[in-house]
């Protein structure tokens, strides 16, 4: 009895040693490939060997007006408002933050709270109103003692919508409305899911989208399972990150992915990769990745260092960007980006 045992575990020891040496070499391959792809990718693209190498080059530039258009401390994101202003400084595109209200529609909003912009009119409707340092904990107090947070998960589209922002006139829009007046554009349209959306608003954005942008491209963003389920539909572009858009490239559709990176972490290589794998790459310069007002440089010097990678992605090919309005002042970027 005991020699059957000893042999069982002299075979389940080789057996571990196998698998341990097979995860080794799968890991070393994967490691080798990350470090040594880039430096490939860049001796192909000097040999000239890439066919998408002067494509991005003889396309005009777009800019995608980041948080729903040009937003001021006064003009709330994602509003109605900030969109027209957007269009009336000819904008190409446009980026909307999706959630869902508490009891499941859709509204074109940023923050899971109403402070930022609608503080006053919050307190004015008696919700608790929370100080995002203390945001989560403050919400579930205010659900314990069956009080409503000024949350987007606590109150109804109603509800939300007789909300006021600070400068007397804007609301939060339905997402629906929001897409329709962008719809009477020519500009392009990014959505950034920040939470997932019930089966419902899936089948009723792609209706929305299949209605309004049938001929135009719409690019996603934010929570995976919404960009999948409507990827699937045959509803616009996934946006990845670098380490998955090469499988997606790969072993999904091309035309339905595109490389989606915070422009102060990206570089050269994304460009490459998307190059070499026939993607398009859309770098986001945004306040908040130079630390935004936590920064302790000025509001010039972040625009600055913002101005200096755009025009580094430009000088490299780039032609999509998304953008805070405040990089765009005084339509500086048409000329940085020969946008006429």
């Amino acid at each position: 009895m005991t020699q059957p045992i000893a042999r069982i575990r002299t075979i389940f020891r080789q057996c571990v040693g196998y698998a341990g040496l097979w995860c080794g070499a799968l890991l070393i391959i994967a490691v080798g490939s990350s470090l040594l792809l880039p430096y490939g990718l860049w001796v192909w693209d000097r040999l000239g060997m890439s066919s998408h190498a002067d494509a991005a080059v003889e396309r005009p530039s777009v800019l995608f007006a980041h948080r729903g258009g040009v937003h001021l401390l006064s003009v709330p994101d994602n509003s109605l408002k900030s969109l027209e202003m957007a269009i009336t400084q000819q904008y190409g595109g446009v980026e909307v933050d999706v959630r869902e209200s508490r009891d499941g529609v859709m509204i074109a909003h940023h923050d899971a709270g109403f402070e930022r912009y609608f503080g006053n009119s919050c307190r004015d409707h008696g919700y608790v109103v929370c100080p995002l340092r203390d945001y989560k904990a403050c919400t579930t107090r205010a659900k314990q003692a069956s009080q409503k947070a000024c949350h987007v998960e606590h109150l109804s589209a109603a509800e939300i919508r007789d909300l006021v922002a600070k400068d007397g006139e804007s609301r939060v829009p339905l997402l629906e409305d929001y897409i329709a007046l962008v719809a009477e554009t020519d500009m392009e349209l990014m959505l950034d899911f920040k939470q997932k959306l019930s089966a419902h608003n899936v089948e009723h954005l792609t209706a929305i989208l299949t209605s309004h942008f049938s001929e135009r491209t719409v690019y996603f963003i934010g929570k995976t399972a919404p960009k999948l389920q409507l990827m699937r539909q045959g509803q616009g572009k996934f946006g990845t990150i670098r380490l998955l858009h090469p499988y997606l490239a790969l072993f999904g559709s091309r035309d339905q992915v595109f490389l989606f990176q915070e422009g102060n972490k990206a570089g050269l290589r994304d460009v490459l990769y998307a190059k070499f794998f026939g993607i398009e790459f859309i770098p986001s310069i945004n306040l908040q990745h130079f630390g935004g007002e936590q920064n302790e440089e000025t509001i010039d010097d972040i625009i600055y260092r913002g101005h200096r990678l755009l025009r580094k992605f430009y000088e490299l090919g780039v032609r999509k960007f998304q953008i805070d309005s405040h990089f765009n002042q005084d339509a500086q970027l048409n000329v940085i980006l020969d946008i006429p």
